[in-house]
Parts: C-alpha cells; structure tokens; sequence
C-alpha cells in the first residue's frame, strides 16, 4: 500500500468511534463558566454590593418597629432613625427603605443577570462550534439527539436558571447574610440573641441545607418544628427589652423567605448545573478538534465543518480546484459500505453520483467534504487533504450541504454570516438573489432581522435549503458538494431548488449526490453506484446509449412520470 494510501487508513475494530460524548465534572465545568465570568467580574461585583445594600433597606422596617415598640412600652423617648416617633416621620422611613431597596434590588438584578446571559451566549457560541466540528461518524454514532438536546434543551435549563433561579438566590443569599450580620449586631444588647443565632439558627438551616443537598427532604417542616423553641429563648430571659425582641423576632422571620427561596432554587440550579456539565463537555471535544489553540474554537472557525449548517468567514469566491479519489474504501463496523472507489473531477467540471438507497453515495460525498474519514484510500482537493485541514481552513476548500439543514434560534441575518462572519449585507443580498429568496425576505417585516429557529413556521423544508445554499454563497469555497439537496421538495419546488443549485455550483467544482435523474442529466458526469462500488461512469448521453444500469433508472424512473401525468389526464 502507498503512503498516500496509508494516510488515511484507520482499523474500525481497533478504534472504535465513541458512541457517547463527555460530561465534564465539577473542577472542568467550575473553570469553563470562571473564564467566561472573568470579562464580567465587575459588572458581577457591582451587582452583589448593590443587592447587599437592597437587602440592607430590609432591615430598616423590623429594626422601625422595634423601636416603635420600646418607644410604646416607655423604653426609648428618642431615636436618630425616627425622632420621637412621629407617625408620618415613621412612615416616610419605612416608604424610602422600601422605594430603595427595589430599586437597588432590581438595579443588581438587571446587572447579574446581564453579566450570567453574557456567559451563556459565549458558552451557546461554543457549544454550536463544538458541536459542527464534532465528526459525522461520531455525531451519528451518538445520535443526533444527544447532540442537538446538548445544543437546545440543556441550554433551555441553563437560561431558565441563569433568569429566574440564579438571581432569586442571589438576592435570597444576600438577604441572609445582611439579616444574620443584624442578628450578630442585636448580640451587643444581649448574649441571648447571639445564643439563638450560633446554637439553634445556623446548624439548623446547615443540616436542612445538607440533607436536601441529599435526599431534598420537607424542610419546611423542620423550619416550623423549630419556631417555638426560638421564641421561647429569646422572650424568656426577660433580660432584653420588648421592642428589641421584637426586632429579633421579625429578624428571624425575615430569614424564612430567604432561605426558603434559595431551597427552592437548588432544584433548578442543580438541573442548571447537571446541564452545564453537558454542554462543557461538548465544548471539551470542540477544544480538542482546534489541535495547539489553548482557547476553545469560535463559531465562525468551528462552524466551517459543516456549511449545510454553517462555515467561515470568506473574502470572495475562490477558484475551482480538481478533486482526486484513489481507492477509497469506509467500513460501518463489520460492513463494507463502500468499496475501492476512484474518481477525478477537473476544475469548474459536475460530478453526480447515483444509485439506490444505500448505494454508498452519501458515504462518499462526506468523504469529499472531509467530515468521514475513510478506512482506506486518499482524498486530495487542489493537492491537499481536507481531512488535515482545521475546519475553518477545510471550509474554504470544500464546502458540505447536507440532507439535514440546521436552522439556529437567530435572526435570518445571523443564520446567514455564521458561514461567513466579515460579509456585509450587500454580500447578504446577492446571495439570497442566487438562490431566489431575496425577493421573499424582502416582503417579510423585519427583512434581515427576522427572527427565525429550528421548525419555525416562517420556513419550510424548501426554504431552509435554501438558505444553506445561501451560506455556500457567501462561503464562496473551491469545491461543492450536495448530498440530495432537492429530495424532499415537491415537484414545483424542486425546479426552484434545482435553479439555486446551479447558480451555487457554477464555477465550482461541483459533486452532487442526486435523487432525480433529471438533475444528474445536467452534470457533466455521473458516477453509477450500487454495493458501495462504482459500476458506471460516463455523461447522460453515453450511459443511456450503453443500455446499462443508468439507463434501466432512468427509463423507470420517466415511465413512472408518464404514468402519473397520463392518471391526471384521465382524471381532468
């Protein structure tokens, strides 16, 4: 065997593809989220003095009403906070502690939950990257669920908890260490109070907090078994006066909202965390992919693995490169799924590869694009070898549209410059006029800046083909490769699709896996496939002159239409 040959030939039984992806553990997922914190670590300190003194202005109304109270029994005359205990001098403290404190709490709120929504989106960036890099083989060995739930459900935890459980227990937090630093303060005026706090507070809510870290017991019913006795010790020494209980008490009822809403929280966060474990360790796989690069990949390096998903940034439209096939063979486990194919395509020529289902055409287009690595054999595009290419290089070279069209939660702008992130939206324009839906984004409200996701009613099956077109546009690489991008189309749409995929393949190098025979007609050669091999090779003209195999599908495939167009006269 050649060392070209050997470059690429890999033994299935001695390195088997991973049938599952990492979850990174605590130390990992603790660094990835610290890295991302880092740029916000200001905006996050700002908001955690700021919620500090939010909780602050809660303390003001037990402590009023204490005073109140001893100003009442005869135990204060007069106070700095409330003077002599003027109603409306009492009332405006209370209304300012309480205007301040919302306001300073809704203040850190905003500022943490920006500061959390930024680490999410460059952890959603990375996760996508990861996941486009991830090989094919894997990626189907896995599943594609796991993968997209990676991508899709486990962030929906993760933004869940970022906005409504991280900053609820914040504020809880917050709140409990400004109320517990007031009842260590009220010890100055009693032993006893700092008695309740040490001894029955803190170990209580210490082991609450341990056993439903555990096995998430009833706490609230270990809360109330302990209000009585915490009463008694406060209000039986008769040592403290009437309005500084008072304040005491209110000071341990004002723990139980707290305190309850970060118990509450710790189911969230702790499906939040088991989430984040998932994604980092889909992001750990992009980072291994990007090889020395000590930083996780971007989305516009990683995303150039896959253009029928995403690509890279392209300066223009690159010349057509000639691709050459020697001997390539790929196995799925024991099966040969395709068997010493050989092949070239001259620069700007059209290549298209037909054949049943399960022939091996798909197999081999994957191995073209550089996103399957064969067990034997060589691929060389313009002389270098797609499969040692980083994905953002590759993408420039040969780019992939596949079966299945991944559309991100985004606006269609967005959807479009992850191919190519430096392109402006005249680059944008032209590219949606190659494909025919420049004219549609142009009726649409919101144009460019539509909001678009997986499934969403505003696409079809058409028009996200689409747009994968479009991004190959705008990628403008070397070398094409179409894996049956109008099978799924109804026949108006496919003639559509079929005009968008020639204008996306002129003066490309152009491989295409075709479904209908009318499409193959149009290239300047078709590969016949059957058993994972080659069986023909020729244009249209000299493959039905032959009489052979391509012949035999071709004419089943016209008397199948002819039969349904005579059905329809028949029926009109």
């Amino acid at each position: 065997m050649s060392t070209t040959q050997q470059e690429h030939t890999r033994d299935p039984a001695l390195t088997p593809v991973p049938t599952t992806l990492p979850r990174a553990g605590g130390r990992e997922v603790l660094g990835a989220v610290g890295r991302r914190l880092r740029p916000q670590l200001p905006r996050t300190l700002g908001s955690l003095v700021v919620l500090l003194a939010s909780a602050g202005c809660g303390l003001v109304m037990p402590l009023v009403l204490g005073i109140v109270v001893d100003a009442v029994t005869g135990n204060v005359t007069h106070h700095p906070l409330i003077g002599d205990g003027d109603p409306w001098r009492v009332l405006a403290v209370l209304l300012i502690a309480l205007a301040v404190g919302s306001a300073l709490n809704g203040l850190g709120t905003a500022w943490l939950a920006g500061a959390a929504d930024r680490v999410v989106a460059s952890l959603r960036e990375d996760n996508v990257a990861a996941a486009l890099t991830l090989d094919q083989e894997r990626a189907e060995a896995v599943g594609s669920g796991e993968v997209v739930s990676r991508s899709s459900d486990d962030f929906a935890a993760v933004t869940s908890a970022v906005n409504i459980a991280l900053p609820s227990a914040i504020a809880a937090v917050t709140g409990i260490v400004v109320t517990v630093a007031g009842m260590a303060g009220m010890a100055g005026i009693h032993w006893a109070f700092a008695l309740v706090l040490v001894v029955v507070t803190v170990p209580v809510y210490a082991v609450a907090v341990r056993r439903y870290l555990r096995q998430a017991p009833p706490l609230y019913r270990a809360e109330r078994a302990q209000r009585a006795v915490r009463a008694g010790m406060v209000l039986g020494t008769g040592a403290v006066t009437l309005g500084a209980a008072t304040t005491a008490v209110l000071f341990f009822l004002r723990l139980y909202n707290p305190i309850g809403t970060a118990l509450m929280m710790l189911d969230q966060l702790q499906s939040a965390y088991t989430s984040l474990g998932r994604i980092v360790g889909l992001v750990r796989i992009g980072s291994d992919h990007s090889g020395a690069r000590s930083a996780v990949p971007t989305a516009s390096d990683a995303a150039a693995a896959r253009t029928g998903s995403a690509g890279s940034a392209a300066a223009g439209s690159r010349a057509a490169a000639p691709v050459v096939v020697r001997d390539l063979d790929v196995h799925y486990g024991e099966r040969r799924a395709v068997a010493d194919v050989n092949f070239e395509v001259a620069p700007g020529a059209s290549v298209a590869l037909v054949g049943a289902s399960g022939a091996g055409k798909s197999t081999v287009a994957a191995v073209v694009a550089g996103v399957r690595t064969p067990s034997r054999g060589a691929v060389r595009i313009a002389g270098q070898d797609p499969h040692a290419l980083p994905p953002a290089e590759r993408a420039r070279v040969v780019a992939l549209v596949s079966q299945e069209i991944h559309v991100f939660s985004g606006t269609l702008r967005e959807n479009l410059t992850l191919a190519a992130s430096n392109s402006g939206d005249r680059a944008v324009w032209d590219a949606l006029r190659a494909v025919g839906l420049a004219e549609w984004v142009e009726e649409l409200h919101e144009g460019l800046d539509t909001p678009v996701f997986d499934g969403s009613p505003v696409l079809g099956d058409m028009r996200c083909q689409q747009l994968a077109l479009a991004r190959v546009a705008l990628l403008g690489p070397s070398v094409v490769v179409l894996d049956e991008p109008v099978s799924r189309a109804a026949r108006g749409e496919a003639e559509i699709l079929a005009r968008a995929v020639a204008e996306v393949s002129r003066e490309r190098t152009a491989i295409t896996v075709v479904h209908h025979l009318d499409q193959a007609a149009l290239c300047d050669r078709i590969l016949v496939m059957a058993d994972g091999a080659v069986i023909e090779e020729g244009t249209h003209e000299g493959l039905l002159a032959r009489g052979g195999r391509y012949a035999q599908l071709w004419e089943a495939s016209h008397a199948h239409e002819d039969g349904a167009n005579e059905g329809g006269t028949a029926q009109r």
